[in-house]
């Protein structure tokens, strides 16, 4: 009897070590797409973001273009105004 309890305790513990180290790779696996998952979706919001910046700059670009010619519009409509005034003035 006792020459078996000593090889049925070691298979004992040769199955809890693999059922430990079956536990070990299967959370490293679920870690391991975790991970992939967190990657994809950061790679996802950098994509998003440079897009997303890329039309920023075009929309700032075109709103920079629109107050120079506005700046313009305004400067031409007080020089207009101020000779329509001196001659308005002088018909006086």
């Amino acid at each position: 009897m006792r020459s078996l309890i000593k090889p049925i305790s070691m298979i004992i513990a040769l199955c809890c070590a693999m059922t430990v180290q079956a536990d070990t790779v299967s959370e490293l696996e679920q870690l391991i797409n975790k991970w992939l998952k967190i990657e994809n979706q950061n790679n996802k919001l950098n994509t998003h973001w440079l897009e997303q910046k890329s039309s920023m700059e075009q929309t700032l670009t075109l709103l920079d273009a629109e107050q120079q010619q506005l700046s313009e519009l305004n400067q031409r409509r007080k020089k207009h105004q101020r000779a329509y005034s001196k001659t308005r003035t002088a018909c006086y």
